[in-house]
C-alpha cells in the first residue's frame, strides 16, 4: 500500500524553531519527527512513500534522499503554494493509482500500528478509515463523533467552540487515514483540507466512514508542546 506523508507545513506557531528547519524535521529524542514516521512505516512493511514539500524542501530531500538508506522508496511532490492536506493528495493521485492508500500528517508523533489500521479498514465496507485519539481539550482539533459499537462516523466538527465542544466528546482526528478512491475522486483541485472539506463532504454524500482508535498521538504545535514531546516520546513503545 502506498503512503502519503504530509510535510509541507511551515509550523509558524513554533516561532524561531522553524525558521531554518521544517517542522517535520525538528528532532525528538535526537531523530527528526518525520524520520520517526518513516522508520515505523518501514518496520510495518510500508515501503512506497510520497512526501509533499513546501517550506525549506531541500532540508527534507537532503536528509531522506530516495529513501534507500531507510529501507523505503521516496518520491517528492513540491508545492510552490500550499495545497492543504487534501489538495496535496489530489496532486499525487496520478502516482497513487486506483488502490487504497494511507495518509499521515508528518508533523505528529504516534505509535499507531499501521498494519492493524489497514486490517481494520479492509474488514469493513468503508470509503475511509479515520484514526482517532482521545484528547482532553478538543477546541483546536477536528472532533470525530462515532458509534462506539460499530465505529461508524456520524459527525465531524473542525475546531468546535468551547460551548459546543462538551456536546461532542473527546475523540479527535489523529491525522492518519486509509482512503479508497471513492474519497480520492471527490477531492477538488487546488486548495482543500480533509477535516474542513473532503471528509465532511463525503459524509454528506452518504459515504461510510469509520473510526479506528489510536493510543498515542503527540501534537507539536507550540514551543511548549515541543518541549513536552521530548519527554512523552520516551514513554512510547517503538516499533
Amino acid at each position: 500500500m502506498k503512503v502519503v506523508l504530509l510535510a509541507a507545513g511551515e509550523g509558524t506557531r513554533l516561532g524561531e524553531l522553524t525558521e531554518n528547519v521544517p517542522k517535520v524535521m525538528l528532532p525528538v529524542d535526537g531523530v527528526p519527527i518525520l524520520e520517526h514516521a518513516v522508520r515505523r512505516l518501514q518496520a510495518h512493511g510500508f515501503q512506497d512513500l510520497h512526501i509533499n514539500l513546501h517550506h525549506l524542501p531541500d532540508v527534507i530531500r537532503d536528509h531522506f534522499g530516495d529513501g534507500k538508506r531507510f529501507g523505503v522508496r521516496i518520491t517528492y511532490s513540491y508545492e510552490p503554494e500550499i495545497l492543504g492536506t487534501a489538495g496535496a493528495v489530489e496532486k499525487l493521485l496520478p502516482q497513487l493509482g486506483e488502490d487504497p492508500f494511507l495518509v499521515i500528517y508528518g508533523d505528529n508523533l504516534t505509535d499507531c500500528d499501521f498494519r492493524q489500521l489497514v486490517e481494520s479498514h479492509e474488514s469493513r465496507k468503508t470509503a475511509a478509515t479515520v484514526g482517532v485519539h482521545w484528547r482532553e481539550d478538543v477546541t483546536s482539533s477536528g472532533v470525530v463523533v462515532f458509534d462506539e459499537e460499530s465505529g461508524r462516523i456520524r459527525k465531524l466538527v473542525e475546531k468546535p467552540s468551547p460551548t459546543e465542544a462538551p456536546k461532542l466528546g473527546h475523540w479527535v482526528s489523529a491525522g492518519v487515514f486509509v482512503l479508497e478512491n471513492e474519497i480520492a475522486h471527490i477531492i477538488p483541485s487546488g486548495f482543500s483540507d480533509f477535516g474542513q472539506h473532503v471528509l465532511p463532504d463525503a459524509l454528506e454524500a452518504g459515504l461510510a466512514l469509520y473510526a479506528h482508535k489510536i493510543d498515542n498521538v503527540i501534537w507539536i504545535d507550540t514551543p511548549e508542546a515541543y518541549r513536552r514531546a521530548q519527554q512523552l516520546w520516551r514513554t512510547i513503545e517503538k516499533p
